[in-house]
């Protein structure tokens, strides 16, 4: 399993593609909106749903952040870490 927001950056789709070549099954968690609207940053231009056997969207936004408070000029507060240990914690309790 292997955690992502964005899914393009070379580590996260190095690691799945070395695990395939090793013949394990790769499930990816990362938010696709976002993941499809950015570029890859991986030599090949992969992106981490392209190579997964199964992909869990989690929905997070682009971005990854939810809040702007008052005063800021910038939003906070990534949404991904949480919905990823959610998605995780129902994988290994069901």
């Amino acid at each position: 399993m292997i955690i992502s927001n964005s899914g393009r950056n070379s580590v996260p789709v190095e690691v799945a593609l070395e695990f395939k070549a090793k013949g394990a099954q790769v499930i990816a968690i990362t938010s696709m909106r976002p993941s499809t609207q950015v570029s890859s940053r991986q030599k090949d231009g992969k992106k981490l749903y392209e190579v997964a056997d199964l992909v869990l969207d989690n929905q997070a936004v682009f971005g990854d952040v939810a809040y702007t408070p008052e005063g800021y000029d910038k939003p906070v507060a990534g949404t991904s870490n949480f919905i990823g240990i959610a998605i995780v914690q129902c994988i290994l309790k069901c």
